[in-house]
């Protein structure tokens, strides 16, 4: 039960650091969110063996708060720094699979409205270097 609340937490504030990777360029685009849909179903969904109470797949929660995040518009800065502060505050790390679809996802969302801003780099490069991804 613990593990499943705390694989919930991360999705969670993964949306939030999804949700800045796509507001960086200064709005969520229609395709980062259609990107971002296709990728939970296809990439993070697959990775996850948890489900909450009422059997949605934990990595669903990505998209939850994804959506909460522009609906109270948090700023880029404060998004990030929510998904930041989880992970330096949190002694467990994601699992190598999750990870690279994290990663993945940041990435592919990055690049789905075109081509990859300064800003959208740096979000990549601090998660990445965060996570001890590539």
């Amino acid at each position: 039960m613990a593990q499943s609340r705390t694989k919930k937490e991360f999705y969670i504030e993964f949306g939030k650091i999804v949700y800045a990777m796509a507001m960086a360029d200064g709005a969520v685009q229609e395709e980062e969110k259609a990107a971002l849909y296709r990728l939970v179903r296809d990439e993070l969904s697959t990775v996850e063996n948890y489900s909450d109470e009422y059997g949605t797949d934990l990595a669903y929660y990505t998209l939850f708060s994804f959506e909460l995040e522009g609906e109270v518009f948090n700023t880029v800065s404060e998004a990030s720094k929510s998904f930041m502060n989880y992970l330096s505050m949190n002694k467990t790390k994601p699992d190598e699979k999750l990870k690279k679809a994290c990663l993945n996802i940041l990435k592919k969302v990055a690049r789905s409205y075109g081509r990859v801003t300064q800003e959208e780099k740096a979000i990549l490069d601090q998660v990445s270097k965060t996570l001890g991804g590539n």
